[in-house]
């Protein structure tokens, strides 16, 4: 019996320290990135390397990371907009008007959404096409070139669902989004 309790003993303290190796391999530097993603990307597992822009596009790889693109390619999807202006962050959660958005670059922002809250739903030729045309000024561009109304509704605050810009005020009854620009999933 005494054999068997050392036994399990020895077992457990062997699990314990493989498995606190293992996530230790995952992370090694540290910085928040797993070692696999910063293998695939040619990134150092000595250095840290969250904090780091390499392809100078206005994210850092942490933000690189969670937005899933690449961080050696300023624009990832080849759109013509480089990946820092293209992804503001990603909805985190949509319940009881009250909208939460993981940002890319880190941290979350949260407000309420209304009936005055205007809700736009691009897909990337849209803004392909108002990068080309000089635009981002706010004017609604489909395709085409055309004035297009691209509006929809809160059906689309969807989890996951990728948000390229949004305006918060923030009022004496709180903070409100007065304007969204989500990508197509």
């Amino acid at each position: 019996m005494r054999k068997l309790l050392i036994l399990a003993l020895a077992l457990v303290a062997a699990l314990g320290v493989v498995s606190s190796a293992s996530g230790k391999s995952r992370d090694r530097n540290h910085d928040r990135l797993p070692d696999r993603w910063e293998r695939a990307h040619h990134l150092s597992l000595k250095v840290k390397q969250a904090k780091r822009d390499q392809d100078r596009d206005g994210l850092d790889n942490r933000g690189e990371f969670r937005a899933r693109t690449d961080p050696r390619d300023a624009d990832t999807d080849d759109d013509g907009i480089k990946d820092g202006k293209e992804h503001a962050g990603t909805i985190k959660s949509f319940e009881g008007g009250v909208l939460t958005i993981a940002l890319a670059r880190g941290g979350e922002l949260s407000g309420t959404v209304d009936d005055r809250t205007e809700i736009e739903c691009h897909s990337r030729g849209d803004l392909r096409a108002r990068s080309s045309s000089g635009g981002d000024d706010g004017d609604d561009v489909n395709e085409h070139g055309d004035d297009d109304d691209d509006r929809c509704g809160t059906d689309a605050l969807t989890v996951g669902r990728r948000v390229h810009e949004a305006e918060l005020r923030i009022t004496s009854a709180g903070r409100r989004f007065s304007e969204l620009e989500l990508l197509a999933s």
